[in-house]
């Protein structure tokens, strides 16, 4: 299985002025003792590295997504999502990491930018991505990722996260058209957008 991430062209504030930045990827094999396969029912990716993995459980994904600062996520993403709580634990990117979270895999700088579900109103399995830093520039694609063949044409509801919007593609490269910006937790993406999307981006 492959997966392929690019981030978008991302402001960056420099006294020397706007600059615009721009990587590609490929997915490494997953770690031990995590699935990269559909054995797993809540996957999570590296939005700049294009790293991929898949684990049981949604908590388990929020706890490797904020590098062992966020411990004790709902294990049903429904509740997740309707937890005003926990959407303000998971945004509070920049703090400092407990020194017990060994398997860490994030910096403390990374933020999760993203969750897609298979289903409406949040269920069936879950793709959460995290980048490098929160959105800030409504006007330009800050990230973007190819979904890989099993998410392709499967997403039904999103959750955006760390202030960003996130937009669908029906082709792969941001191709083909866009449906969104979705602003909020968006329990059906639409009839337009329902299992079309094989492209994601975030504004």
């Amino acid at each position: 299985m492959t997966a392929r991430a690019r981030r978008g062209r991302i402001a960056v504030a420099a006294a020397a002025g706007i600059a615009g930045v721009m990587c590609t990827a490929g997915a490494p094999a997953a770690m031990a003792g995590e699935s990269s396969g559909s054995a797993g029912r809540h996957c999570l990716a590296d939005a700049d590295d294009g790293r991929l993995r898949c684990f049981a459980t949604f908590a388990e994904v929020m706890e490797h997504a904020t590098g062992g600062r966020v411990t004790d996520a709902p294990a049903d993403p429904v509740t997740a999502v309707r937890s005003a709580a926990f959407q303000k634990k998971v945004n509070a990117d920049g703090e400092e990491l407990p020194e017990a979270a060994t398997n860490r895999v994030v910096q403390p700088s990374d933020v999760v930018i993203g969750t897609f579900f298979t289903q409406k109103r949040y269920g069936g399995a879950s793709l959460t991505l995290w980048g490098a830093r929160p959105c800030g520039d409504h006007d330009k694609e800050v990230f973007y990722w190819n979904l890989d063949d099993k998410w392709k044409n499967k997403i039904s509801s999103v959750q955006p996260w760390a202030n960003c919007r996130i937009q669908l593609h029906p082709q792969p490269d941001l191709a083909g058209g866009v449906e969104g910006p979705y602003t909020e937790n968006t329990i059906d993406v639409g009839a337009s957008a329902d299992n079309r999307a094989q492209s994601v981006s975030f504004r």
